[in-house]
């Protein structure tokens, strides 16, 4: 299982959040270079999400 209060664990949770949040803007803008801009970071955090699941488990 995953440890939630170590300091790499912690930063997966913010990653996984913030993710999550900037899917859910990307919804709402218009503006095409926003959303590639989003995706991209999305992208990003969803490489280093994966880095911390192997991290903490």
């Amino acid at each position: 299982m995953i440890h939630w209060l170590n300091p790499e664990c912690a930063i997966l949770v913010h990653v996984t959040l913030y993710c999550l949040i900037q899917l859910w803007c990307e919804k709402i803008l218009l503006q095409t270079r926003e959303q590639l801009l989003l995706v991209e970071m999305c992208i990003n955090y969803g490489t280093v999400l994966y880095a911390y699941i192997y991290i903490c488990t």
